[in-house]
């Protein structure tokens, strides 16, 4: 008998079996959703800008594509709102590194780096090979606060390495990105095209009619997060410059 009470035991066993047996499974899941730990998250150093150098900035931008439409959408221009100093791109950071990277900073900050201010007054390019890459502005050649801004990438730049994260270990100009260049074709005569390099030679040596006076006060740990919109920045944790600062 189908219905009779040993059949509905047996039915009630094969159940619980076959709950505990999924129930197994989603802990074992879980067990090793949990060993593999927080993903990974793609980081970089900065300083932050103040809004008014970052609004003067988009006000150039501005400027620039007004006299070079032509040229305008072969740029991808960086919005007002992400513009910073990178001091160091780390990439793809594991959760574990990221705690040591937090205590290894604001200990390296603490031993003498003090706040200084960089002067943003020409425009620049960067170049690989015979194509133009980066649009941006920095200090003229030579000008107060360069070597801060080197000492202060090279003390970053040492605590990632302590602490196990990879760095570029190439010399780094502080500059503010205006714009990146996309790949462009070359003409039937092999050069660039004519309207991209209008607007390379403007910015390249460009004096400024707005220079920013600067001051870098602190370091930020930045989280970028690639959208199909371009990215998204959130800054994690930030240490100021200032010894005394940070040994409260």
């Amino acid at each position: 008998d189908v219905d009779s009470p040993p059949a509905r035991m047996q039915r009630s066993r094969l159940l619980l079996n076959l709950l505990g047996g999924a129930r197994r499974s989603a802990d074992a899941v879980l067990g090793q959703q949990a060993s593999a730990g927080p993903a990974a998250l793609r980081l970089f150093l900065a300083v932050q800008l103040p809004d008014a150098t970052a609004r003067a900035a988009d006000r150039l931008v501005a400027k620039l594509m007004e006299k070079h439409p032509a040229a305008a959408d072969r740029v991808k221009w960086v919005d007002p709102s992400l513009m910073h100093l990178t001091l160091e791109f780390l990439g793809e950071v594991q959760h574990d590194r990221l705690l040591e990277l937090e205590a290894e900073v604001p200990r390296a900050l603490s031993r003498g780096q003090s706040p200084f201010r960089i002067a943003f007054a020409r425009g620049g390019v960067f170049w690989a090979g015979p194509a133009p890459t980066v649009l941006w502005l920095g200090p003229e050649d030579g000008a107060e606060g360069i070597a801060e801004f080197a000492s202060l990438t090279q003390a970053v730049r040492l605590c990632c390495q302590n602490v196990g994260v990879q760095v570029t270990l190439k010399d780094k100009r502080p500059h503010l990105t205006l714009g990146r260049v996309r790949p462009q074709k070359h003409t039937s005569k092999g050069g660039l095209d004519a309207e991209v390099m209008a607007l390379v030679n403007a910015v390249d040596g460009l004096l400024w009619e707005e220079p920013q006076d600067v001051l870098v006060g602190e370091v930020a740990l930045v989280r970028s997060m690639l959208q199909p919109r371009g990215p998204t920045y959130s800054v994690l944790n930030a240490w100021p410059l200032a010894a005394q600062a940070c040994r409260a």
